[in-house]
C-alpha cells in the first residue's frame, strides 16, 4: 500500500477518477475541505454553519464548499416538494442546506484510512 500511496495528496494508481479527485481536495487531515466534509458528515447544514463548526468562519470556507459541491461530495438537501431546503444565515439571507453524499462519505473514509496508514508507517 505504501508504494501506491506516496503522499496524502495522491491517490493510488489503481483508484478510480473520483478517488483521485478526493485525494486532490483532501490533501491533509488539517485541510479546510476535509474539516468541512467532516462537519457535513455529522448533519446537514448551510455552508456558513459548517464553516463555523469547523472553526473556519473567517477563512473563505465558501470556496472549499464550492469545491466539495463541484466534486459531488455534498449536495443541496431537498424538501418533499423537490425544492432545496434553505435556512437564514447570520446576515439575514437564506442559504441552501447541504448534505454529504455517498461519494463524500467514501472520500472521507478513504482519507481517514490514508491518514491512519501514514501514522502506522505503512
Amino acid at each position: 500500500m505504501s508504494s501506491q500511496l506516496s503522499t496524502l495528496s495522491k491517490a493510488r494508481t489503481t483508484d478510480p477518477e473520483t478517488s483521485k479527485e478526493a485525494a486532490r481536495l483532501l490533501r491533509t487531515g488539517n485541510s479546510h475541505a476535509f474539516m468541512l466534509l467532516r462537519e457535513f458528515a455529522k448533519k446537514s447544514m448551510t455552508a456558513e454553519q459548517a464553516g463555523i463548526q469547523a472553526g473556519l468562519d473567517t477563512t473563505g470556507y465558501w470556496k472549499r464548499v464550492s469545491d466539495l459541491k463541484r466534486a459531488g461530495f455534498i449536495r443541496p438537501r431537498m424538501m418533499d416538494g423537490g425544492k432545496p431546503m434553505r435556512l437564514m444565515t447570520r446576515s439575514g439571507r437564506y442559504a441552501e442546506v447541504l448534505i454529504i453524499t455517498g461519494l463524500g462519505r467514501d472520500a472521507l473514509r478513504q482519507h481517514k484510512a490514508a491518514l491512519a496508514a501514514v501514522k502506522r508507517g505503512a
